[in-house]
């Protein structure tokens, strides 16, 4: 895990990534540092816990957020429609760095439950463990570049993108 802050840009209230065409109201920040998630391993191509908290350089002020309740779980959502966003690749393929869409993308997908979905992609995919929820779509869904990116549904946060 890329473990340098001056390497990380953070954009925020802005559909465009690059520079020179983001919103006028576009917040940009440095990172002043990276915590990296306690349980974070790699381990046989399996990786866990791979999410971080970054510190801003300086504060920002937007919309409060929603989390769920300490005691929902993935099975919870099964089969609700879920929204994903983000500025990855839009073409299926190997990762083509400098290939990801400039204008934030988003994509409607359905939470099934982990069983299903190991099954599903049992060729592509790694063991799912019980803090994972997985969402699929039939012709689009996550790509390089959109890891880190939001899961919601009905406008709770019950994901970040990992694997894509």
């Amino acid at each position: 895990m890329e473990n340098n802050p001056k390497a990380i840009t953070v954009v925020l209230n802005s559909i465009k990534y690059k520079s020179g065409q983001r919103s006028r109201n576009a917040i940009v920040r440095t990172v002043a540092k990276i915590i990296v998630h306690e349980k974070y391993t790699v381990a046989g191509g399996n990786v866990e816990n791979d999410v971080c908290l970054l510190k801003l350089s300086a504060p920002v002020t937007l919309k409060p957020v929603s989390l769920p309740a300490a005691r929902c779980n993935s099975k919870d959502y099964i089969g609700k429609t879920a929204t994903l966003s983000g500025w990855g690749q839009t073409t299926p393929g190997p990762r083509r760095p400098g290939q990801e869409s400039n204008t934030l993308m988003q994509v409607r997908l359905t939470v099934m439950c982990n069983i299903q979905c190991q099954e599903k992609y049992k060729n592509q995919l790694t063991k799912i463990s019980n803090s994972e929820i997985c969402a699929f779509g039939e012709t689009k869904g996550s790509c390089f570049g959109d890891s880190g990116g939001p899961l919601v549904v009905g406008g709770v946060l019950v994901g970040v993108v990992s694997g894509a």
